[in-house]
Protein backbone atom coordinates (compact mmCIF):
# COMPACT_ATOMS: atom_id res chain seq x y z
CA UNK A 1 0.00 0.00 0.00
CA UNK A 2 1.04 3.30 -0.66
CA UNK A 3 0.54 6.74 0.65
CA UNK A 4 1.72 10.39 -0.89
CA UNK A 5 2.31 13.22 1.92
CA UNK A 6 4.08 15.53 3.88
CA UNK A 7 6.94 13.71 5.83
CA UNK A 8 9.38 15.22 8.11
CA UNK A 9 12.14 12.74 9.63
CA UNK A 10 13.36 13.77 13.31
CA UNK A 11 15.71 11.79 15.33
CA UNK A 12 15.22 11.85 19.02
CA UNK A 13 18.76 11.50 20.13
CA UNK A 14 19.79 15.06 18.71
CA UNK A 15 18.03 16.92 21.49
CA UNK A 16 20.46 14.82 23.95
CA UNK A 17 23.48 15.14 21.94
CA UNK A 18 22.35 19.42 21.85
CA UNK A 19 22.55 19.09 17.79
CA UNK A 20 19.99 21.79 16.76
CA UNK A 21 19.51 20.39 12.98
CA UNK A 22 16.78 22.07 10.74
CA UNK A 23 14.10 19.44 9.10
CA UNK A 24 11.54 20.45 6.55
CA UNK A 25 8.66 18.45 5.86
CA UNK A 26 9.72 16.81 2.19
CA UNK A 27 6.87 15.46 -0.40
CA UNK A 28 7.42 11.76 0.02
CA UNK A 29 6.11 8.57 -1.11
CA UNK A 30 5.49 6.15 1.79
CA UNK A 31 5.03 2.36 1.68
CA UNK A 32 3.93 -0.51 3.26
CA UNK A 33 5.79 -4.29 1.64
CA UNK A 34 8.24 -6.66 1.84
CA UNK A 35 12.27 -6.46 -0.18
CA UNK A 36 12.17 -7.62 -3.46
CA UNK A 37 12.98 -11.27 -3.77
CA UNK A 38 11.01 -12.07 -0.87
CA UNK A 39 8.49 -14.59 -1.79
CA UNK A 40 7.67 -15.85 1.83
CA UNK A 41 5.03 -14.67 3.57
CA UNK A 42 6.92 -14.71 7.09
CA UNK A 43 9.63 -12.44 5.77
CA UNK A 44 9.80 -9.21 7.42
CA UNK A 45 7.67 -6.24 6.90
CA UNK A 46 9.11 -2.96 5.87
CA UNK A 47 7.93 1.14 5.98
CA UNK A 48 9.65 2.61 2.93
CA UNK A 49 9.78 6.40 2.44
CA UNK A 50 10.78 7.59 -0.93
CA UNK A 51 11.68 11.60 -1.93
CA UNK A 52 12.63 13.11 -4.48
CA UNK A 53 16.33 13.59 -3.03
CA UNK A 54 16.32 9.81 -2.14
CA UNK A 55 13.88 7.81 -4.98
CA UNK A 56 15.75 4.77 -3.81
CA UNK A 57 13.78 5.14 -0.06
CA UNK A 58 14.88 4.86 3.55
CA UNK A 59 13.38 1.69 5.14
CA UNK A 60 12.31 1.11 8.54
CA UNK A 61 11.62 -2.20 9.94
CA UNK A 62 8.07 -2.57 11.16
CA UNK A 63 7.63 -5.78 13.55
CA UNK A 64 8.69 -5.29 17.06
CA UNK A 65 10.24 -1.59 15.83
CA UNK A 66 7.26 0.40 15.57
CA UNK A 67 7.04 1.77 19.43
CA UNK A 68 3.68 4.08 19.13
CA UNK A 69 0.95 5.20 16.41
CA UNK A 70 0.09 9.11 17.12
CA UNK A 71 -3.30 9.56 15.34
CA UNK A 72 -5.12 11.63 17.60
CA UNK A 73 -5.20 14.34 14.36
CA UNK A 74 -5.89 11.45 11.50
CA UNK A 75 -9.42 13.39 10.50
CA UNK A 76 -7.13 16.36 9.56
CA UNK A 77 -4.44 14.19 7.05
CA UNK A 78 -1.91 14.31 10.25
CA UNK A 79 -0.08 11.18 12.35
CA UNK A 80 2.88 10.14 13.99
CA UNK A 81 4.70 6.97 13.95
CA UNK A 82 7.69 6.44 16.85
CA UNK A 83 10.90 4.17 15.67
CA UNK A 84 12.75 2.42 18.16
CA UNK A 85 15.59 1.55 16.01
CA UNK A 86 16.63 4.02 14.99
CA UNK A 87 15.16 6.41 17.15
CA UNK A 88 12.77 7.85 14.85
CA UNK A 89 9.84 9.95 14.44
CA UNK A 90 8.03 9.96 11.68
CA UNK A 91 5.70 12.61 11.28
CA UNK A 92 2.74 12.48 8.10
CA UNK A 93 1.01 15.62 6.94
CA UNK A 94 -1.47 16.78 4.23
CA UNK A 95 -2.61 13.34 3.88
CA UNK A 96 -6.27 12.30 2.17
CA UNK A 97 -7.51 11.13 5.49
CA UNK A 98 -9.63 7.97 4.56
CA UNK A 99 -6.35 6.79 3.03
CA UNK A 100 -4.18 7.87 5.49
CA UNK A 101 -6.72 5.77 8.18
CA UNK A 102 -6.80 3.00 6.18
CA UNK A 103 -2.60 3.19 5.78
CA UNK A 104 -2.46 3.39 9.69
CA UNK A 105 -5.04 0.49 9.95
CA UNK A 106 -2.86 -1.89 8.40
CA UNK A 107 0.74 -0.53 9.59
CA UNK A 108 -1.03 -1.79 13.05
CA UNK A 109 -1.76 -5.18 11.68
CA UNK A 110 1.58 -5.93 10.78
CA UNK A 111 3.07 -4.11 13.96
CA UNK A 112 1.00 -6.56 15.86
CA UNK A 113 2.47 -9.70 13.66
CA UNK A 114 -1.39 -9.69 12.22
CA UNK A 115 -2.72 -11.77 9.31
CA UNK A 116 -3.94 -9.70 6.29
CA UNK A 117 -4.28 -10.01 2.12
CA UNK A 118 -0.72 -9.88 0.52
CA UNK A 119 -2.23 -8.04 -2.07
CA UNK A 120 -2.50 -5.29 -0.12
CA UNK A 121 1.59 -4.90 0.36
CA UNK A 122 3.08 -2.65 -2.34
CA UNK A 123 7.19 -3.73 -4.00
CA UNK A 124 9.78 -2.36 -2.00
CA UNK A 125 11.47 -0.71 -5.21
CA UNK A 126 12.86 2.68 -5.92
CA UNK A 127 10.11 5.47 -6.91
CA UNK A 128 9.35 7.22 -10.31
CA UNK A 129 10.18 10.43 -10.43
CA UNK A 130 6.83 11.44 -11.22
CA UNK A 131 6.02 9.46 -8.12
CA UNK A 132 7.69 11.77 -5.57
CA UNK A 133 6.81 15.22 -7.44
CA UNK A 134 4.69 17.52 -5.67
CA UNK A 135 1.29 17.79 -7.46
CA UNK A 136 0.61 21.01 -8.63
CA UNK A 137 -2.35 22.79 -6.55
CA UNK A 138 -2.29 26.41 -7.89
CA UNK A 139 -2.97 27.62 -11.45
CA UNK A 140 -3.15 30.80 -13.07
CA UNK A 141 -3.87 31.51 -16.55
CA UNK A 142 -3.58 35.16 -17.78
CA UNK A 143 -3.86 35.47 -21.41
CA UNK A 144 -4.90 33.33 -23.97
CA UNK A 145 -1.51 32.16 -25.06
CA UNK A 146 -0.89 30.59 -21.89
CA UNK A 147 -4.26 28.21 -21.94
CA UNK A 148 -3.22 24.19 -21.49
CA UNK A 149 -4.35 22.07 -23.57
CA UNK A 150 -5.20 20.03 -20.49
CA UNK A 151 -5.24 20.83 -16.47
CA UNK A 152 -3.41 18.73 -14.13
CA UNK A 153 -6.26 16.97 -11.89
CA UNK A 154 -4.44 17.99 -8.58
CA UNK A 155 -5.46 21.46 -8.67
CA UNK A 156 -7.07 23.36 -5.74
CA UNK A 157 -6.78 26.66 -7.14
CA UNK A 158 -7.63 27.79 -10.28
CA UNK A 159 -7.45 31.51 -12.09
CA UNK A 160 -8.39 31.82 -16.09
CA UNK A 161 -8.41 35.76 -16.31
CA UNK A 162 -8.28 37.76 -19.46
CA UNK A 163 -8.34 34.82 -21.60
CA UNK A 164 -11.60 36.04 -23.79
CA UNK A 165 -13.76 33.12 -22.33
CA UNK A 166 -17.15 32.70 -24.24
CA UNK A 167 -17.93 28.97 -22.39
CA UNK A 168 -16.32 27.16 -19.72
CA UNK A 169 -14.71 24.22 -20.89
CA UNK A 170 -15.66 21.10 -19.11
CA UNK A 171 -12.15 20.08 -18.61
CA UNK A 172 -12.51 22.44 -15.88
CA UNK A 173 -15.47 21.47 -14.83
CA UNK A 174 -13.68 18.13 -14.34
CA UNK A 175 -12.26 18.73 -11.71
CA UNK A 176 -13.62 17.94 -8.62
CA UNK A 177 -10.72 19.15 -6.12
CA UNK A 178 -11.06 22.66 -6.60
CA UNK A 179 -12.01 24.84 -3.63
CA UNK A 180 -11.05 28.49 -5.38
CA UNK A 181 -11.78 29.42 -8.81
CA UNK A 182 -11.19 32.43 -10.48
CA UNK A 183 -12.86 33.54 -14.04
CA UNK A 184 -12.90 37.16 -13.92
CA UNK A 185 -12.02 39.15 -16.53
CA UNK A 186 -13.33 37.06 -19.79
CA UNK A 187 -17.01 36.66 -21.82
CA UNK A 188 -19.20 34.53 -19.88
CA UNK A 189 -22.44 34.57 -19.96
CA UNK A 190 -23.92 31.09 -18.54
CA UNK A 191 -22.34 27.99 -16.83
CA UNK A 192 -22.66 24.58 -18.07
CA UNK A 193 -24.51 22.23 -15.88
CA UNK A 194 -21.68 20.06 -15.28
CA UNK A 195 -20.32 22.82 -13.16
CA UNK A 196 -22.64 21.62 -10.45
CA UNK A 197 -19.56 18.58 -10.49
CA UNK A 198 -17.52 21.36 -8.24
CA UNK A 199 -18.84 20.43 -4.92
CA UNK A 200 -16.14 21.47 -3.37
CA UNK A 201 -16.05 24.76 -4.63
CA UNK A 202 -15.64 27.52 -1.63
CA UNK A 203 -14.61 30.91 -3.55
CA UNK A 204 -16.31 31.25 -6.39
CA UNK A 205 -14.92 34.82 -8.55
CA UNK A 206 -16.98 35.67 -11.60
CA UNK A 207 -16.61 39.54 -11.80
CA UNK A 208 -16.26 41.32 -14.80
CA UNK A 209 -18.14 38.62 -17.39
CA UNK A 210 -21.61 39.20 -19.09
CA UNK A 211 -23.89 36.73 -16.98
CA UNK A 212 -27.58 38.76 -17.43
CA UNK A 213 -29.15 36.16 -14.79
CA UNK A 214 -27.35 34.34 -11.76
CA UNK A 215 -26.40 31.01 -13.20
CA UNK A 216 -29.34 28.70 -11.79
CA UNK A 217 -26.66 25.55 -11.71
CA UNK A 218 -25.10 27.44 -8.87
CA UNK A 219 -28.15 26.91 -6.90
CA UNK A 220 -28.75 22.88 -7.78
CA UNK A 221 -28.51 20.71 -4.36
CA UNK A 222 -25.29 18.98 -4.78
CA UNK A 223 -23.19 22.22 -5.24
CA UNK A 224 -24.77 25.12 -3.02
CA UNK A 225 -23.98 23.46 0.20
CA UNK A 226 -19.90 24.59 0.55
CA UNK A 227 -20.29 27.78 -1.20
CA UNK A 228 -18.75 30.84 1.14
CA UNK A 229 -17.80 33.52 -0.85
CA UNK A 230 -19.07 34.65 -4.48
CA UNK A 231 -18.01 37.81 -6.68
CA UNK A 232 -20.65 38.91 -9.72
CA UNK A 233 -19.43 42.61 -9.88
CA UNK A 234 -19.39 44.29 -13.21
CA UNK A 235 -22.01 41.70 -14.92
CA UNK A 236 -25.17 42.72 -16.49
CA UNK A 237 -27.74 40.75 -14.40
CA UNK A 238 -30.92 42.40 -14.30
CA UNK A 239 -33.00 40.56 -12.07
CA UNK A 240 -31.92 38.14 -9.08
CA UNK A 241 -33.25 35.00 -8.85
CA UNK A 242 -34.96 33.67 -5.44
CA UNK A 243 -32.87 30.59 -6.53
CA UNK A 244 -30.25 32.26 -4.99
CA UNK A 245 -31.01 32.12 -1.29
CA UNK A 246 -30.24 28.12 -1.89
CA UNK A 247 -26.62 28.98 -1.12
CA UNK A 248 -27.31 28.16 2.49
CA UNK A 249 -23.76 28.91 3.98
CA UNK A 250 -23.31 32.09 1.52
CA UNK A 251 -20.82 34.82 3.46
CA UNK A 252 -20.26 37.32 1.42
CA UNK A 253 -21.53 38.50 -1.89
CA UNK A 254 -20.33 41.18 -4.52
CA UNK A 255 -23.01 42.44 -6.45
CA UNK A 256 -21.93 46.05 -7.45
CA UNK A 257 -22.08 47.19 -11.04
CA UNK A 258 -25.12 45.33 -12.23
CA UNK A 259 -28.60 46.52 -13.48
CA UNK A 260 -30.51 44.49 -10.29
CA UNK A 261 -33.80 46.54 -9.72
CA UNK A 262 -35.32 44.77 -6.65
CA UNK A 263 -33.73 41.85 -4.78
CA UNK A 264 -35.06 38.36 -3.58
CA UNK A 265 -37.00 39.08 -0.28
CA UNK A 266 -35.59 35.73 1.69
CA UNK A 267 -32.33 37.76 1.44
CA UNK A 268 -32.53 38.60 4.67
CA UNK A 269 -33.14 35.45 5.70
CA UNK A 270 -29.73 33.59 4.71
CA UNK A 271 -28.55 32.04 7.93
CA UNK A 272 -24.72 32.71 7.71
CA UNK A 273 -24.89 35.71 4.88
CA UNK A 274 -22.80 38.89 6.44
CA UNK A 275 -21.04 40.71 3.95
CA UNK A 276 -23.28 42.12 0.86
CA UNK A 277 -22.39 44.44 -1.22
CA UNK A 278 -24.85 45.66 -4.14
CA UNK A 279 -23.51 49.52 -5.36
CA UNK A 280 -23.86 51.05 -8.74
CA UNK A 281 -27.17 49.35 -9.56
CA UNK A 282 -30.67 50.20 -10.37
CA UNK A 283 -32.74 49.28 -6.56
CA UNK A 284 -36.06 50.85 -6.23
CA UNK A 285 -36.92 49.55 -2.78
CA UNK A 286 -34.60 46.29 -0.40
CA UNK A 287 -36.85 43.51 1.20
CA UNK A 288 -37.73 44.06 4.60
CA UNK A 289 -36.16 40.67 5.72
CA UNK A 290 -32.90 43.04 5.71
CA UNK A 291 -33.89 45.02 8.49
CA UNK A 292 -33.58 42.28 10.88
CA UNK A 293 -30.44 41.27 10.40
CA UNK A 294 -26.67 42.64 11.88
CA UNK A 295 -24.41 42.81 8.62
CA UNK A 296 -20.36 43.08 9.30
CA UNK A 297 -20.36 44.80 6.30
CA UNK A 298 -22.86 46.59 3.87
CA UNK A 299 -23.09 48.55 1.18
CA UNK A 300 -26.35 50.06 -1.06
CA UNK A 301 -24.87 53.30 -2.11
CA UNK A 302 -25.34 54.79 -5.70
CA UNK A 303 -28.91 53.32 -6.11
CA UNK A 304 -31.97 55.22 -7.68
CA UNK A 305 -34.34 54.23 -4.35
CA UNK A 306 -36.74 56.87 -6.54
CA UNK A 307 -39.79 55.19 -5.54
CA UNK A 308 -42.50 57.99 -3.80
CA UNK A 309 -43.40 56.92 -0.36
CA UNK A 310 -46.99 56.61 0.31
CA UNK A 311 -48.70 59.12 2.75
CA UNK A 312 -49.88 55.98 5.12
CA UNK A 313 -49.84 52.25 5.40
CA UNK A 314 -52.66 50.09 3.99
CA UNK A 315 -54.33 47.94 6.70
CA UNK A 316 -56.28 44.95 5.61
CA UNK A 317 -58.84 45.08 8.82
CA UNK A 318 -60.63 42.20 7.79
CA UNK A 319 -58.53 38.99 8.49
CA UNK A 320 -59.88 36.51 7.76
CA UNK A 321 -58.64 32.40 8.23
CA UNK A 322 -56.20 31.28 5.45
CA UNK A 323 -57.63 29.00 2.32
CA UNK A 324 -56.38 25.20 2.05
CA UNK A 325 -54.26 26.84 -1.14
CA UNK A 326 -52.60 29.32 1.31
CA UNK A 327 -51.43 26.92 3.99
CA UNK A 328 -50.52 24.55 1.37
CA UNK A 329 -48.02 27.39 -0.32
CA UNK A 330 -47.11 28.57 2.89
CA UNK A 331 -45.85 24.92 3.77
CA UNK A 332 -43.63 24.80 0.39
CA UNK A 333 -42.16 27.99 1.52
CA UNK A 334 -41.31 27.66 4.25
CA UNK A 335 -40.09 24.19 4.48
CA UNK A 336 -38.75 24.53 1.26
CA UNK A 337 -40.48 21.54 -0.31
CA UNK A 338 -39.00 20.76 -4.30
CA UNK A 339 -40.88 20.75 -6.78
CA UNK A 340 -40.93 20.97 -11.19
CA UNK A 341 -43.18 21.76 -13.85
CA UNK A 342 -44.33 17.91 -14.02
CA UNK A 343 -45.60 18.75 -10.01
CA UNK A 344 -47.35 21.74 -10.08
CA UNK A 345 -49.46 23.39 -13.25
CA UNK A 346 -48.56 26.90 -14.30
CA UNK A 347 -50.91 28.94 -12.32
CA UNK A 348 -49.98 27.32 -8.97
CA UNK A 349 -46.60 27.54 -9.65
CA UNK A 350 -46.95 31.22 -10.38
CA UNK A 351 -49.12 31.30 -7.01
CA UNK A 352 -45.92 30.29 -5.07
CA UNK A 353 -43.93 32.73 -6.65
CA UNK A 354 -46.03 35.48 -6.08
CA UNK A 355 -45.86 35.09 -1.93
CA UNK A 356 -44.30 37.62 0.17
CA UNK A 357 -42.32 37.17 3.25
CA UNK A 358 -43.19 39.00 6.55
CA UNK A 359 -40.01 40.23 8.99
CA UNK A 360 -40.11 36.94 10.77
CA UNK A 361 -40.22 34.72 8.16
CA UNK A 362 -43.56 33.18 7.53
CA UNK A 363 -44.71 33.68 3.84
CA UNK A 364 -47.71 36.23 3.39
CA UNK A 365 -49.46 36.01 0.57
CA UNK A 366 -52.34 38.22 1.42
CA UNK A 367 -50.44 40.67 3.85
CA UNK A 368 -52.16 41.95 6.70
CA UNK A 369 -50.16 45.45 6.36
CA UNK A 370 -47.70 46.48 4.12
CA UNK A 371 -46.20 50.05 3.38
CA UNK A 372 -42.28 51.54 2.29
CA UNK A 373 -40.75 53.06 5.31
CA UNK A 374 -37.09 53.99 5.53
CA UNK A 375 -34.84 52.75 7.69
CA UNK A 376 -31.03 52.77 8.57
CA UNK A 377 -29.46 49.24 7.64
CA UNK A 378 -27.36 47.63 10.73
CA UNK A 379 -24.42 47.28 9.93
CA UNK A 380 -21.00 47.55 11.45
CA UNK A 381 -19.02 48.56 8.68
CA UNK A 382 -21.64 50.58 5.69
CA UNK A 383 -21.80 52.92 2.84
CA UNK A 384 -24.24 55.24 2.59
CA UNK A 385 -27.11 52.90 3.94
CA UNK A 386 -28.76 56.02 6.13
CA UNK A 387 -32.61 55.90 5.46
CA UNK A 388 -33.36 53.24 2.94
CA UNK A 389 -36.45 52.52 1.48
CA UNK A 390 -37.57 49.13 2.82
CA UNK A 391 -40.78 47.18 1.37
CA UNK A 392 -42.52 46.02 4.68
CA UNK A 393 -45.15 43.24 4.64
CA UNK A 394 -46.61 41.24 8.00
CA UNK A 395 -48.59 38.68 8.30
CA UNK A 396 -51.03 39.84 10.92
CA UNK A 397 -51.94 43.25 11.76
CA UNK A 398 -51.95 42.18 15.51
CA UNK A 399 -48.53 41.67 15.43
CA UNK A 400 -47.20 44.74 14.13
CA UNK A 401 -45.10 46.72 17.04
CA UNK A 402 -45.99 50.58 17.52
CA UNK A 403 -42.99 52.25 16.26
CA UNK A 404 -42.26 49.79 13.60
CA UNK A 405 -43.64 47.01 10.74
CA UNK A 406 -41.24 44.68 12.81
CA UNK A 407 -43.54 41.22 13.56
CA UNK A 408 -43.73 40.15 17.06
CA UNK A 409 -42.37 37.19 16.35
CA UNK A 410 -39.27 38.52 16.02
CA UNK A 411 -39.15 39.43 19.51
CA UNK A 412 -35.13 38.54 19.97
CA UNK A 413 -34.40 41.48 16.79
CA UNK A 414 -33.04 44.44 18.36
CA UNK A 415 -33.75 47.25 15.84
CA UNK A 416 -32.66 51.48 16.61
CA UNK A 417 -30.44 49.83 19.26
CA UNK A 418 -33.43 48.52 21.84
CA UNK A 419 -35.56 45.21 21.63
CA UNK A 420 -38.71 45.20 19.58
Amino acid sequence: MRLKCEVQVTSRQLPSLNIRKPNRPNFSQVSIGRKPGECNKDGPIYLMLCTSQNRSGTKYLIPNNLVQIFSRFVSEGKATLRIQTPPDDVSLSKADPAQLQSFLKLLKMAADGKEFPERVLSPLVPAATAQVTRPVTNLIIDSPSNYPMSFPTTLQKLAIQHCSLRRLSLKVTALTSLSVLDLSYNNLTELPESFAALRNLTYLDLAHNSFEEFPSVLASDTFCKNLVLLDMKDNEMRTLSPEFTKLSVLQSINLNCNRLRYLPERLGLMPRLSSIHVSNNLLELLPCTLVTRIFHKADFSDNPFTLTLPPGAYLNQKQRVPSLREAAGQAVLLYDIPYTEEDLDFVSREFLESGHYCTCGRVVFRSAASDILTHTLNAVVHCGNDDLPFLFYCCSTALITPRSYICQRRMRTHFWGMPV
